[in-house]
């Protein structure tokens, strides 16, 4: 009897297996791509995640070193677990048109070790983000890394990675996006927040390089009775090529919504002949507390750099200035031994009045002299370093014009002057500071309150520092407002309510000078 039990439980089993499909043939959830029906990528792909409806893994790494095409997107979207297209790198994934998107990110998703491979005149979005298709909290499992983007040469349209907002209550936040490669396509990342209240927050890119993308970051909210919003989202170690082709650039900002405290860290520019373009083209939007930090740029022989390509930070900050800070470029001509400059912790500022189309301020790559574009209109005092960060000129007021560190004015339109102090003061440090984003206290009515502040910004601040007037990041009302170092690397603001009623100062960057 036990003879012949064990035989009938061998058959059954044996007929069991005969009518498992390839999908559920897997172990820990995992199905082989390879193995699933279809004659194209896409199809095959997307019978492995159909068959994985509870989270798994879609191995794609049997298709090996083959050119795959993809004829229709790829959605990857996990519910309540997470799904993984894992690639073999080795392995090219082809679009079979110019308007082909290849893959559809959603919630619970991750893609891993794709390489992918775009036609001439390609317009499409390798990687869509789209909240249309639902909201996206990316939290800690949706995740795209080790991607290899190639488009073809000389590329000026098409996108890598396109975060798509459109509506309140459909935002893409908190997606991590690292390990990447993207060359010849016209913009490597999008963050578009198209429709009114949309959102695109919260999201990390690390470790990227590109090459030859014309715009590496597009900023682009468009219009809506709320405004869209693009904040918060974080770029880490990101390697730029140009090649020195005109009007590359790093960030740009192209749209009518809100741009808010995204942070850049850690940026090398090889040839590129831009940096950030942040241009607040309609004035609709309210660019504000945006951070560029760690930015180094390195020419190429025979290019120089002329006052516009360097940093174009028109609008910058908007209606509350951002900041522009450890700013190293360098570069040489063809006469000229390699050579630089770095200004640090000074925000850009903005003309609207005069016809040269520099902005904010440049490092000549000749002389290596730090050239600042002053705007007596707007700018009381300007402070010139040399390529070591030393202050070799500072003044009280400015005129109109473009001043390098020589005290020179190289614009032309008024006559050269040199920039002395006045009074017989020594000063030995004459700074512009410019706060984080920072939130007081509300004023009880007929009363002063001092509220106290630190940051990064503020680290330099010294208790022998003497300020000038404080500048807030919009009217006071009632309220009026003074300053001074209360300890090193901390600033006390001094509000004073002349209302019958309590008043709250507004939040955000304040501006001031110290002097020493």
């Amino acid at each position: 009897m036990l003879k012949t039990f064990t035989l009938v439980c061998l058959f059954c089993y044996s007929c069991m297996v005969g009518q498992v499909s390839n999908s559920l043939k897997t172990r820990d959830n995992i199905v082989a791509v390879d193995t699933e029906p279809g004659t194209t990528a896409d199809s095959k792909i997307s019978a492995c995640l159909a068959a994985l409806p509870n989270g798994g893994v879609c191995d794609a790494r049997g298709l090996a070193a083959t050119t795959q095409l993809i004829t229709s997107t790829v959605v990857i979207a996990g519910t309540a677990h997470v799904i993984t297209l894992l690639c073999d790198p080795s392995t090219v994934f082809i679009p079979n048109s110019t308007i082909t998107n290849l893959f559809n990110v959603g919630q619970h998703a991750r893609v891993t070790g794709c390489t992918i491979s775009l036609p001439p005149g390609y317009t499409g979005d390798v990687f869509t983000f789209n909240s249309a298709q639902a909201t996206i909290y990316g939290w800690f499992d949706t995740e795209v890394d080790h991607i290899h983007i190639t488009g073809a040469s000389g590329a000026t349209t098409g996108t890598g990675f396109l975060l798509s907002s459109s509506g309140p209550n459909q935002v893409v936040s908190f997606l991590r996006l690292h390990d990447i490669q993207v060359a010849e396509v016209g913009a490597a990342i999008q963050l578009a927040a198209i429709g009114s209240g949309a959102y695109v927050n919260g999201n990390s890119f690390a470790n990227f390089i590109t090459v030859n993308c014309p715009i590496v970051v597009d900023f682009n909210p468009g219009g809506g009775e709320v405004k869209p919003t693009i904040q918060g989202n974080l770029f880490i170690n990101f390697i730029v090529e140009g090649s020195n082709r005109p009007g590359y650039t790093y960030w740009r900002y192209n749209g009518a919504g809100n741009i808010w405290s995204n942070i850049s860290e850690g940026t090398i520019g090889w040839d590129l002949p831009a940096g950030p373009d942040i241009t607040n083209n309609t004035g609709l939007g309210n660019v504000a507390g945006n951070e560029i930090e760690g930015f180094v740029g390195q020419s190429g022989t025979g290019w120089t750099p002329n006052y516009n390509n360097v940093y174009k930070s028109s609008d910058f900050g908007g209606h509350v200035p951002g900041l522009v800070s450890n700013v190293l470029f360098w570069g040489r001509s063809a006469n000229s031994s390699l050579q630089g400059g770095m200004l640090s912790n000074v925000p850009p500022s903005t003309l609207t009045t005069f016809p040269y189309p520099a902005n904010g301020y440049n490092i000549d790559p000749a002389t290596g002299n730090t050239q600042i574009y002053c705007d007596s209109a707007q700018d009381s005092a300007i402070q010139i370093f040399d390529k070591n960060k030393n202050v070799i000129r500072s003044s009280v007021g400015c005129g109109n014009g473009i001043w390098t560190s020589n005290g020179e004015n190289v614009n032309g339109n008024t006559a050269s002057r040199t920039l002395n102090l006045s009074g017989t003061s020594t000063v030995s440090s004459f700074r512009f500071v410019s706060t984080g984003i920072i939130f007081p206290s509300s004023v009880a009515a007929n009363s002063c309150s001092d509220q106290s502040f630190t940051d990064k910004h503020l680290a330099d601040l010294k208790m022998a520092d003497n300020l000038g007037s404080i500048s807030p990041p919009s009217t006071l009302g009632n309220l009026s407002v003074s300053g001074f170092v209360s300890k090193d690397g901390m600033l006390t603001l001094h509000f004073c309510n002349s209302s019958p009623l309590a008043a709250a100062p507004p939040s955000g960057i304040y501006k001031f000078f110290a002097v020493h």
